[in-house]
């Protein structure tokens, strides 16, 4: 089991800066794969330019919407005082992996294990990041959290070059009818984006100008078109 030093309250961001919409000029701050202090939220921007050539990346932090700070408005009603004291209380990695070990009948085990992802994400250490993100998934399954864990797992399984793992997770979440409609269509561009990676040129520029034409997220069609633009 990893010993990542970095507690994920340490990363959690204060969402008026988080919202793309907020004009938060950070997003355009160049973080390449050699700085260590990347968040989850940069190492998934980093994962859109290392893909997407050319494409301005800055809307995939939309999919991002549920972190730490949320998380505990959501379950609130479903949550043990007690056991919702003892998840505020963390404050190391040590203590996070204990509590989802130990809480795994409870809904914030999942949510433990989606944060302790994230740290291992942004340390680059992918194999952890896809085991946490598995468990992750296995215990949110009744929620609409684990539209948020798969589509995180399938990130972390191919920067871990298990590509047709995260391609089978990706096209999982596609085509779940009950998944979010925004981790629908990131599933849908980032399959696109692979087709492209892997010289499939020609069937990546058709996925992309069907998501162009008709994906009901803004931003989406609109990055689906930038990265057109670097293909055609």
């Amino acid at each position: 089991m990893p010993q990542n030093k970095k507690s994920s309250s340490q990363k959690t961001k204060d969402p008026a800066k988080t919202d793309p919409a907020a004009g938060d000029d950070r997003n355009l701050v160049a973080i390449d794969e050699a700085y260590k202090e990347a968040s989850f939220e940069d190492r998934m921007n980093l994962f859109w330019t290392k893909y997407q050539g050319p494409l301005v990346v800055g809307g995939v932090l939309i999919v991002l919407f549920i972190v730490a700070w949320q998380v505990m408005g959501f379950v609130a009603e479903r949550m043990d005082q007690r056991i919702r004291s003892e998840y505020a209380a963390i404050e190391t990695t040590e203590e996070r992996i204990h509590f989802a070990q130990h809480r795994s009948g409870h809904l914030l085990s999942g949510i433990a294990y989606l944060e302790l992802g994230d740290e291992a994400f942004a340390d680059e250490e992918f194999a952890d990041a896809v085991e946490f993100y598995r468990q992750a998934v296995n215990r949110l399954e009744e929620h609409e959290i684990r539209d948020r864990a798969q589509f995180s797992l399938a990130m972390a399984l191919v920067e871990n070059e298990n590509f047709e793992e995260g391609r089978a997770e990706l096209e999982n979440l596609r085509d779940r009818t009950g998944a979010l409609s925004v981790f629908r269509e990131e599933a849908r561009l980032a399959l696109a984006v692979l087709l492209a990676d892997e010289g499939q040129t020609e069937q990546a520029i058709s996925r992309l100008k069907e998501i162009e034409g008709d994906s009901p997220n803004q931003i989406i069609r609109w990055r689906a078109s930038n990265f057109l633009q670097g293909l055609e």
